[in-house]
């Protein structure tokens, strides 16, 4: 569980053990005996390069798919998550050892703001009854990651909407640009998602005629963690 931007890189570990079988028990007798699935939600992508890029670990050493040991694709139809499929030959001949998965996810404009996260679904299935008719075991993990946003509300002295006034949002030191410069609309308000904890500055860089720009503002973001829970909240600082 953790707190990230839109845009940034989440990683994740799966980790398993390959189960230990009857010594009378053969490859015939295993139906894809032992399958990792991973199903991120929509605010999570696995890019191309991401996927080239997931690492196989079993028994502390790198494992590269191939014909006798897994196979591994992205899922359809959307080509979200992936799926390894390890060979029933490998499953038998490596029983009992520790199996990792480590990949990389990024953040997309999909990505939800509020209590509900965005979760990454990890499913192992495996073969528990190799000498009956009955569906294969499977236990079910899930991690969140969540992601922040600011609302503005720009109001004159009479308390009325204020349309098109620009903010654009900084880094604490007010140097480097971390979101670009949104208009407020003719509610007055105006959205900064997808934020990371930490501390802004909030420039006003569009001032509407007969109206005087407000000062600088630093805001802090922080993020508290009960159990897999986190509560966001920020600060306006002079």
């Amino acid at each position: 569980t953790a707190v990230a931007e839109i845009g940034s890189t989440v990683s994740y570990a799966i980790t398993s053990q390959i189960p230990r079988y009857d010594a009378s028990v053969s490859v015939k007798e295993l139906a894809n005996s032992f399958t990792i699935t991973d199903n991120p939600s929509d605010g999570l992508t696995i890019t191309d390069d991401q996927f080239k890029k997931i690492s196989v670990k079993v028994g502390g050493a790198d494992v590269k798919a191939a014909d006798d040991t897994y196979k591994i694709q992205k899922n359809n139809p959307d080509d979200k998550g992936f799926t390894i499929v390890f060979e029933n030959s490998y499953v038998l001949a490596n029983q009992g050892k520790a199996v990792s998965v480590t990949f990389d996810a990024s953040i997309n404009d999909f990505a939800v703001l509020k209590d509900a996260g965005n979760p990454n679904n990890a499913e192992l299935s495996y073969t528990n009854n190799y000498f009956g008719t009955g569906n294969p075991a499977k236990e079910e993990g899930k991690t969140y990651v969540y992601t922040t946003g600011i609302k503005i509300v720009k109001t004159d002295g009479k308390n009325t909407a204020l349309q098109g006034v620009g903010f654009t949002l900084y880094s604490e030191d007010g140097n480097t640009v971390v979101k670009d410069e949104l208009k407020t609309d003719d509610k007055g308000l105006i959205y900064f998602k997808g934020l990371n904890a930490g501390t802004y500055t909030l420039k006003e860089t569009t001032t509407l005629t007969g109206y005087t720009k407000i000062a600088d503002s630093k805001i802090e973001i922080t993020a508290t963690k009960d159990g897999n829970t986190y509560t966001g909240t920020f600060t306006a600082k002079k």
